[in-house]
């Protein structure tokens, strides 16, 4: 459900910044505040792609605003500040991701009984079982 509404901000977002040919200051404040206060984890970032309509979007308005006679320093402080929010829970998430991946490929190389010996007696022992030279 969450990330239907993320993705249809987004849509509306991306209509009304990147399709529109002079964006609406007001529609585009409202759109970016419902975005800055919507709680966003690494998954639906990456299923909905909002990030790069983001980005694309920032991008957009920074060249709008060389022209415009319209004040769209909030809207870009506001949308600078969702993208870095949305960047550290994508590092931290993605962090948490890659060590559980990992401990994940330990934990299989444990059970198949392939593991490094925890002592000399131990790789002595086990060389010796498999009848190889010491």
């Amino acid at each position: 459900m969450l990330c239907t509404s993320l993705k249809s901000i987004c849509d509306d977002l991306r209509k009304e910044v990147l399709e529109s040919e002079s964006p609406s200051l007001e529609r585009c404040t409202d759109i970016m505040d419902s975005l800055a206060k919507e709680k966003v984890s690494f998954s639906q970032l990456e299923t909905t792609g909002s990030g790069k309509f983001l980005k694309r979007a920032i991008r957009s308005i920074k060249r709008h605003n060389r022209t415009s006679s319209d004040n769209w320093s909030p809207f870009l402080q506001t949308a600078k500040k969702t993208r870095q929010k949305w960047k550290d829970t994508v590092a931290i998430e993605g962090t948490e991701k890659r060590r559980n991946e990992k401990q994940a490929l330990v934990d299989q190389i444990d059970a198949d009984g392939e593991h490094f010996p925890k002592s000399v007696t131990e790789y002595k022992n086990r060389l010796m079982e498999q009848k190889k030279e010491v």
